[in-house]
């Protein structure tokens, strides 16, 4: 209807409806006449819609309609107001396939029609009136107003609806009823609509039509046959944005709002629905229902919330006929669910709940728990189980009993439903907990028990009931933040039994156990932990801890066992909280320490391996011994260890193989990590016949450091060992040492060395010295070297030598110094061979501009050559370049060329000169170039 409406605002007067202007005394005086209320009458036998006789004057000379319009078609009567007086008739007729329409205008910016369909089932008039209006600013504005009645047989409708279209705003209201055949209304019902329009373009590129950015619709109704009840709105709002999301005109919806209520009888039901510009959609429904007296016999809301990234939340709770409280709430992110449900009776003795879930694996979990009060005892209990895709299922399971000497009544008469104070005291507390998993090749149980004697110089302490206030921990509930409130104030109110006060004894003793059907794998674990009484000047300390499920007190450097034993399970409370009040009453406090702890594990394969590990600490002493050890009947080892008060350790480990393999290791540590050491070896029997062994040292002192490795292999009447040395005297003076030999036994007796070498290097940090030096021998080959080098602050150098069995031998250096003339660099290669050739190559470079190179070299069958160059390049650009070549042969020729040229300074002019020479035959040749300087 308002899309109609908005279409009909923004056209312009229809052909043959135009008005015109005139300053005629009769149009004056019919604009001065008063506009009479146009009433709608409906013949109840015909279905006719006419104007109300009482309503208007029938004029003399009224429009008839068309000569299309036929006898049977009522006739709208226009009043005097609504007539335009013209030489020819404005009326116009449209003839449409489902219905026929009337309608007229006059100058003065009103417009009427009737519409009627063809088949005699609905019927309409309307009429619109425009005006100008002045603003403020002494410019006009278009305001179009108007109203429109009609009836519908096929649904039983009436309706009536106002409008009025101020500049850009557009409101409507619509009054509805739905009648019977015999006339009487069944169900009627309102609307209001209230838009913000935009103009735009129409789909023809040329009439301009509106459409709504912001959009407000309120309803309401009532059913008079049932006395139903209800109201609804909605809202929502556009804007232009640059955007793939937007619509054809450019808009995107950045809010929507939705609403219902209905009421009927004792029954109260409804719904909300918001929408942000994000895409995320926050819903609620709800119902309650009371008896006459007012009292509620049932009631829930349902809440959530649907994200843009496609995670959900939401939230249900209510409260059944027998008074019992019910929660719900459920968590959607990535493929997992979570539902969490949780129920009390009305005096709050019974409370119980379970949780289950499916993540995006298909993993699938439950969880159930449940909590009793009875007189003289507390129960909870709680069971949990996993299971998997693949058939793996696990599970575990928790009993806590709190024995309780009541004092007074519980319940309603103890005190106040939102806090029950002090009543009881408690003598005993047992913790039952067990873990078990299975699936079919594999089963695996572990299971414990805690046992705390209370006892205070007046009794067993004080238990009490306090609310609890839970937090969520959920990582998907985390993410939805709106749901956090929602989720944490399901759990308000929930009791939790709190004991304060000092355990006189605690003790806990555990067992595991697991077995694997497939191998006959079985493993197991006995454990024990005692606490007992030690008097230590502390006083009495009451406070609350920030965590959900605990309450502390403040507990001294050696763990100080108060307890606090919640309704849900308890974990280990964080010993950090805000001190509520304190008070000292006592100068001396009774409490426990841990005094001993122990454990025993073992394993066994079916094969008959095994493997264990224990450990024993004695915390009053500050001390621990620990052992793990494994023996498959072709090998053992076993590792041992101990740690002192003082902070000192000290531990081996030993093994050893039915094949005579062999190893151990000893190690230590001082006070504070100081003086660290260890000592390990190995021994082998290898494939060669031979017996390997090798071990490693390592440790430091003082600052200082040292690490050692070595080998030896040794059988068959050869062998061969090695060594390698590191050590830091802790003033950043490290050195270096590696050495090897091989021998074989002697002829007569003894050993006789066959290779062995030698490497040594190092750091002196006092003189920023680095220096190596390397040689050995190799007797198989004959060959023996040496190489060393040094670096320090202006100086490098180099220097390798090597000589064979053939008697061949080699040697070569090189060193860069840094003189108060600059860099000078020297190189020298030289060696000669058994059948007597021999070679020199020498190279000298100062500062990168004065260069000197020379290569000699002879062989045996006499003949010789010698090759010499040089360069010098002053800084001005002048210089020179030179070489001289010359060689012989044994019958006594000789030959050779040398070159050179010079030029001046920046390079420009200069002289060049060759000469080639063979025996007396001599060949020279010099030339200037542009611009010699004198003496070039």
């Amino acid at each position: 209807m308002s899309a109609n409406r908005r279409q009909q605002l923004s056209q312009p007067p229809r052909d043959g409806a135009s008005v015109e202007h005139s300053s005629k005394p009769d149009i004056r005086r019919r604009s001065a006449t008063p506009t009479p209320i146009l009433r709608l009458r409906i013949n109840a036998d015909t279905n006719e819609v006419t104007v109300d006789e009482d309503s208007a004057q029938r004029p003399t000379d009224a429009a008839a309609p068309s000569s299309s319009a036929g006898e049977d078609q009522p006739v709208l009567r226009i009043p005097e107001r609504f007539r335009v007086r013209a030489p020819r008739s404005t009326a116009r007729v449209d003839e449409h396939d489902s219905h026929v329409e009337v309608w007229d205008s006059n100058e003065s910016g009103l417009t009427w029609g009737e519409k009627r369909s063809r088949d005699g089932t609905w019927a309409e008039k309307w009429m619109q009136q425009q005006r100008k209006v002045r603003n403020d600013d002494g410019t006009e504005r278009t305001v179009v107003s108007g109203r429109n009645n009609g009836w519908n047989a096929d649904n039983g409708h009436k309706w009536t609806e106002k409008w009025e279209k101020d500049g850009l705003t557009l409101k409507i209201h619509k009054s509805v009823q739905k009648v019977d055949r015999n006339g009487m209304v069944i169900e009627a019902w309102e609307e209001e609509i209230e838009e913000t329009l935009m103009s735009v373009i129409a789909e023809d590129g040329h009439t301009t039509k509106h459409i709504p950015i912001t959009q407000a619709i309120r309803k309401r109704g009532q059913c008079e046959l049932t006395g139903r009840q209800w109201q609804e709105g909605t809202s929502f709002e556009k804007e232009k944005v640059d955007s793939f999301e937007s619509d054809e005109h450019g808009l995107i919806e950045t809010s929507f709002q939705g609403e219902f209520e209905e009421r009927q009888g004792n029954l109260r039901r409804g719904k909300r629905t918001r929408r942000d510009a994000e895409g995320t959609s926050f819903n609620e429904v709800w119902f309650r229902e009371v008896n006459g007296s007012g009292n509620v016999l049932d009631e829930w809301t349902d809440r959530w919330r649907d994200n843009a990234d496609g995670t959900k939340c939401g939230e249900k709770k209510g409260r059944n006929t027998l008074g019992e409280k019910w929660h719900e709430r459920w968590v959607e992110r990535d493929g997992d669910r979570e539902v969490d449900k949780w129920a009390e009776t009305a005096d709050s003795r019974h409370r119980w709940g379970e949780k289950a879930g499916t993540s995006h694996d298909g993993t699938q979990y439950n969880e159930k728990w449940e909590r009793t009060a009875e007189d003289g005892r507390e129960k909870y209990f709680l069971d949990k189980w996993w299971s998997h895709p693949d058939g793996g299922s696990w599970g575990e399971k928790a009993v806590d009993v709190h024995h309780l000497d009541v004092r007074g009544a519980r319940g309603a008469g103890a005190a106040t439903d939102d806090h029950i104070d002090s009543i009881c005291k408690v003598t005993k507390s047992q913790e039952y907990r067990e873990k078990w998993y299975d699936n079919g090749t594999e089963k695996v149980i572990d299971k414990w028990e805690t046992c705390t004697a209370f006892d205070t110089p007046d009794g067993p302490p004080s238990a009490i009931e306090e609310d609890m206030v839970y937090t969520t921990t959920s990582a998907a509930a985390a993410h939805a933040d709106d749901s956090k409130a929602v989720i944490a104030a399901l759990q308000n109110g929930e009791k939790r039994l709190v004991i304060k006060g000092t355990a006189k004894e605690i003790v806990k003793n555990g067992e595991k156990s697991g077995h694997r059907y497939s191998d006959s794998m079985s493993w197991g674990e006995r454990w024990g932990e005692s606490f007992e009484p030690k008097w230590d000047d502390l006083p009495t300390t009451t406070t609350t801890s920030s965590s959900t499920e605990t309450e502390v007190l403040p507990r001294p450097t050696a763990w100080k066992p108060d307890v606090c034993l919640t309704g849900r399970i308890a974990k280990p409370a964080d010993s950090e909280g805000e001190a509520a009040s304190a008070s000292t009453t006592d100068e001396h406090r009774e409490i426990l320490k841990l005094r001993v702890r122990h454990w025993d594990k073992w394993w066994r394969e079916g094969s008959g391996n095994s493997w264990g590990d224990k450990k024993f600490e004695d915390v009053r002493e500050s001390r621990s011994k620990e052992e793990r050890w494994y023996d498959n009947g072709l090998e053992k080892q076993v590792d041992r260890w101990e740690t002192r008060a003082d902070g000192s350790k000290e531990g081996e480990k030993f093994g050893s193989r039915v094949d005579g393999t062999q190893w151990g290791e000893r190690w230590g540590a001082g006070p504070a990590g100081d003086g660290e050491w260890v000592d390990k070896h190995w021994t082998v029997q290898g494939d060669d016949g031979k017996a390997h062994s090798w071990g490693e040292t390592w440790g430091n002192e003082g600052g200082k450091r040292w690490f050692q490795k070595w080998g030896r292999a040794e059988g068959g009447g050869e062998g061969e060992e090695w060594t390698e040395k590191w050590d830091d005297d802790g003033a950043g003076n490290t050195k270096t040492i590696k050495e090897g030999t091989a021998w074989r036994a002697g002829e007569f007796g003894g050993r006789e060395v066959t290779n062995w070498f030698a490497d040594r290097f190092g750091e002196c940090a006092d003189q920023s010295e680095k220096w190596a030096f390397k040689e050995g021998y190799n007797a198989g080959s004959g060959d023996k070297w040496m190489e060393k080098w040094n670096e320090k602050p202006g100086h490098k150098m180099a220097q390798k030598t090597g000589q064979n069995a053939r008697g061949d031998a080699w040697e070569e250096q090189w060193s860069e110094q840094l003189t108060q003339k600059g860099l000078v660099k020297f190189a020298e290669k030289k060696g000669h061979n058994a059948q007597g050739d021999a070679w020199l190559e020498t190279w000298l470079e100062e500062n990168e501009n004065k260069k000197r190179a020379k290569k000699t070299g002879r062989r045996a069958s006499g003949d010789q050559w010698e090759e010499e160059w040089g360069e010098d390049i002053s800084l001005d650009g002048a210089g020179e370049k030179w070489t001289s070549k010359w060689a012989s042969n044994a019958q006594g020729d000789r030959w050779g060329n040398n070159w050179g040229d010079r030029w001046g300074v920046g390079g420009i002019g200069g002289h060049r000169w060759v000469e080639k020479w063979h025996n007396e035959d001599i060949d020279k040749w010099s030339g200037d170039t542009a611009g010699r300087p004198a003496g070039c």
